[in-house]
C-alpha cells in the first residue's frame, strides 16, 4: 500500500479516537473539551513553527475572511460534534456529521460557485433519505421529540460543510502550519469565555483526556493535510468513509451501543452518498 494512502488512513484513525476522550469526559461540556484540545494542538502547531524557524508562516497576507469562515467552519464541526456525543450514540453523531456532503451539494446549487451537473441530483437525493434514517423518521415528522443531541449532530455536519468549502477556496494560499496555527488560536479565542460559565475540574484523569483529544487531533489533522497534497480527492474520499466506520466501532466496543436497523441501514446509504458525491465535487 502507498505509504501516503497508508498516512491518510491513520489520520482518519486518530481523529477518530476523539470521540472516545470526549466520551470519557463526560459530563464536562463538549465545548470546553474542544477549547483544551485545541489549545493543545495549538501549542503544539506554534512549537513545531519555532522549531522550524517559519514565524512568517503565522502571518496571514490574503483571504483573511476565508480564513476565518474555515476556523468557524472546523470549530463548529469539533465543539458540536462532542457535545453531540454527550446524549447519542457515537455512530449516531459521527454520521450527522458526515451529512456534510449533503449540505455542500446544496450551497454550490444555490450559489453556482461550482458547475455540478445533473448527475449530482441521484446522490443528493440518497444522501436526504440515508440522513433522515439516521436522524429518525419519528424525529423529522414529530420535532418536538428531537434531542439536543440530535441537533448538536446536525449543526456538526452544517458547519464540518462551512470548512470544507472554505478550505477549497485557499488550499493553494497557506502552508499546511498556517492553517492549522490560525484555526486553533480563533478557537480557543471564541471558546475562552465558556471557561467562566460552563463547571469543569483540571484532575490528573480529566487533564490525561484533554491531552489525548489535543494530540489525536493533531497528528490526525497534519497527517490529514499531509497525505492530501499527494493522493488523489477521489481517492480521499473513499478512505474518508471510515472515519463513521470507526465510531461505530469505538461506540460498540468502549460504551456497548448498539445502533437500530434503520441507522444502519441509514447510515450505509449516507457512505455511499458521501462517495458519490466527493466524486462528482473532487472532478
Amino acid at each position: 500500500m502507498n505509504s501516503k494512502v497508508t498516512s491518510l488512513i491513520v489520520s482518519v484513525f486518530f481523529l477518530s479516537l476523539v470521540s472516545i476522550f470526549g466520551r470519557l469526559l463526560f459530563p464536562i461540556s463538549g465545548f470546553i473539551n474542544t477549547f483544551f484540545g485545541y489549545l493543545v494542538v495549538l501549542i503544539i502547531t506554534f512549537l513545531v513553527i519555532l522549531f522550524k524557524k517559519n514565524l512568517n508562516d503565522t502571518i496571514l497576507k490574503k483571504k483573511k475572511k476565508t480564513v476565518l469562515f474555515l476556523a468557524l467552519g472546523q470549530l463548529g464541526s469539533a465543539a458540536f460534534f462532542l457535545q453531540a456525543i454527550q446524549t447519542i450514540d457515537i455512530a449516531i453523531a459521527g454520521l450527522l456529521l458526515y451529512s456534510a456532503p449533503i449540505w455542500i451539494v446544496i450551497y454550490y446549487l444555490i450559489t453556482k460557485e461550482e458547475k455540478l451537473g445533473k448527475e449530482i441530483i441521484i446522490p443528493l437525493i440518497l444522501g436526504i433519505i440515508g440522513l433522515i434514517l439516521v436522524f429518525g423518521p419519528e424525529n423529522i415528522f414529530n420535532p418536538s421529540q428531537i434531542g439536543i443531541g440530535l441537533v448538536f449532530g446536525l449543526l456538526s455536519g452544517i458547519s464540518y460543510s462551512i470548512s470544507f468549502i472554505a478550505a477549497r477556496k485557499i488550499k493553494d494560499e497557506y502552508k499546511t502550519a498556517t492553517i492549522v496555527f490560525w484555526n486553533h488560536l480563533i478557537g480557543v479565542v471564541v471558546l475562552l469565555p465558556l471557561l467562566f460559565f460552563l463547571p469543569f475540574t483540571l484532575t490528573p484523569t480529566t487533564s490525561l483526556y484533554f491531552l489525548g483529544i489535543g494530540l489525536s487531533w493533531t497528528f490526525g489533522y497534519f497527517l490529514l493535510y499531509y497525505s492530501l497534497k499527494f493522493v488523489k480527492a477521489q481517492l480521499a474520499s473513499i478512505i474518508a468513509i471510515f472515519e463513521p466506520v470507526f465510531f461505530t466501532l469505538w461506540g460498540l466496543m468502549f460504551f456497548q451501543e448498539y445502533i437500530s436497523l434503520l441507522a444502519w441501514i441509514g447510515g450505509g446509504i449516507l457512505l455511499i452518498n458521501i462517495y458519490l458525491i466527493n466524486r462528482q465535487i473532487n472532478k
